[in-house]
């Protein structure tokens, strides 16, 4: 990509704009009209958010010459279809991605990955049981481990879905994890903190690492519940002496993190400790994931966002700086009215 060629994003395409940019192709599809004439559909996407496309013309010509993942240069109109805004595509031209700059098209965590990292060792090492600790720490220290945990998104679209984001999100339930045994003393710390950094290490194969941030083909046929499970044990044949049963509790933990059957956990949490990690795990996933559509959906008039499929709602962005600032102001008003020695206690 030129330096003097300007990029545009997603997030900027407007009903009958004009575009040229370069863009990553996902979800390609090959359909057909009701007169049978063959189209295309798929989505473009860069580090701003994904949109649909369609292929009007030619379209078994572009999907035999392009497959999801790859970069291309797009030129179309956006047209608005079904309230949405798509980019009616007229010419397509492949691109190395080995020429493009990453940070165009994969958007990613905004806090510091190293610093996440030594966050998450550091509890690892809080860990007071000997084996759980060390197998941890055997786990964190494998440079390629942590090379693709840095780099993995930890979910294709909900909830923190960019580069970085599988960092961010273990670190996150491990912090909450450590916050909640210390509430619940029925809780055991250590094996809860493990659980909690080892649910989603099977991510790191699930996810292709590159720009199309897609599955990988093991994450398509085996899923990262047994992809997690798969790498535990590889780590756990390296420490013979550690203890069987706390090996069948640890993946006991990443099996059924996702607590219910129909949400593609094998077995249902059966510990306390399996139960705890579940609840924590969606509650940070649903904080991010609900979090992000409200910031990206929420109308600038009303605060009020499009209707949420997945949680069957609608979302409101109240005006919180300016509902307290208007509540500190009538509580300002009403002590200096009765009493305007008061006020002193309340700027102090």
């Amino acid at each position: 990509m030129n330096k003097g060629v300007v990029k545009v994003f997603v997030e900027e395409i407007q009903e009958g704009q004009e575009v040229s940019s370069p863009f990553i192709i996902e979800d390609l599809r090959l359909g057909r009209t009701k007169t049978g004439k063959s189209f295309v559909g798929f989505r473009l996407k860069d580090r701003t958010g994904s949109m649909e496309a369609r292929v009007w013309e030619n379209g078994e010509q572009f999907f035999s010459a392009f497959k999801s993942g790859d970069a291309a240069w797009l030129s179309g109109t956006a047209e608005s279809f079904q309230g949405r805004i798509q980019l009616k595509v007229t010419e397509a031209q492949p691109l190395h991605q080995d020429n493009l700059d990453p940070s165009l098209f994969v958007a990613a965590s905004p806090f510091d990955l190293e610093e996440m990292y030594v966050d998450l060792t550091g509890l690892a090492r809080s860990v007071a049981d000997p084996d759980l600790k060390g197998l941890l720490i055997d786990i964190l220290s494998d440079q390629d481990l942590s090379a693709r945990l840095k780099r993995a998104p930890a979910a294709k679209r909900f909830h923190h879905a960019y580069a970085g984001g599988l960092l961010e999100h273990t670190l996150a339930v491990t912090r909450a994890a450590s916050a909640l045994a210390a509430l619940y003393p029925a809780l055991h710390r250590d094996l809860l903190l493990a659980g909690a950094i080892l649910h989603d290490l099977g991510k790191v194969r699930e996810f292709d690492l590159g720009l199309s941030g897609d599955y990988t083909s093991e994450g398509r046929l085996l899923g990262h519940l047994v992809l997690g499970v798969t790498m535990l044990e590889e780590k756990l044949a390296l420490r013979p002496e550690f203890p069987q049963g706390l090996a069948l509790l640890l993946k006991h933990l990443i099996v059924s993190h996702h607590g219910e059957y129909e949400l593609g956990s094998p077995r249902k949490p059966k510990i306390i400790e399996a139960l705890a990690l579940h609840l924590l795990d969606d509650l940070d996933a649903k904080l991010n994931g609900i979090g992000g559509f409200i910031q990206r959906h929420a109308d600038e008039r009303t605060g009020w966002t499009d209707y949420n499929q997945l949680m069957a709602r609608f979302f409101y962005r109240a005006d919180l700086p300016r509902l307290f600032e208007s509540e500190e102001k009538e509580e300002t008003r009403r002590v200096t009215k009765s009493d305007p020695n008061q006020l002193s206690f309340l700027v102090d």
